[in-house]
């Protein structure tokens, strides 16, 4: 406790699957996850964040996410950037296949963002619409 001592390492939730391209490729692998996956999770452009640069943050499927490395406008409109890092940017370039994920963590930032519902009938609601389309 409080810094002192050996702590027990976190079990990794996931791991680097790919790097290359300007992109980092991850999976999410927890009991957790599993527990809360969408085989069809629906992908689809947010007009509020672009791949315009190092650092975003996208889904790409049910269990797998993305970090750009530099900016890829070639994924606008075909998976869904959610947002950018904030924090630990300078590490993305070590990032390497097989690295473990400890976590991740999005906070939401702006009014559409706050008020966005994210309990599990929202969720339902949402995948819904989205078959709808």
């Amino acid at each position: 406790g409080r810094g002192f001592g050996r702590q027990a390492a976190t079990p990794a939730i996931g791991s680097v699957v790919e790097v290359g391209g300007g992109v980092v490729s991850a999976v999410i692998d927890s009991e957790a996850q599993r527990s809360a996956a969408v085989d069809n999770l629906p992908l689809g452009e947010n007009a509020a964040v672009k791949h315009d640069g190092p650092g975003v943050l996208g889904i790409s499927g049910a269990n797998t996410f993305y970090l750009t490395l530099e900016a890829q406008p070639s994924l606008d409109g075909r998976y869904t950037a959610l947002g950018k890092v904030i924090a630990g940017a300078h590490v993305l370039g070590d990032l390497a296949a097989g690295d473990g994920i400890q976590r991740v963590r999005i906070l939401r930032s702006g009014e559409a963002a706050l008020a966005f519902a994210t309990d599990d009938d929202a969720f339902r609601q949402l995948m819904r619409r989205a078959r709808q389309r």
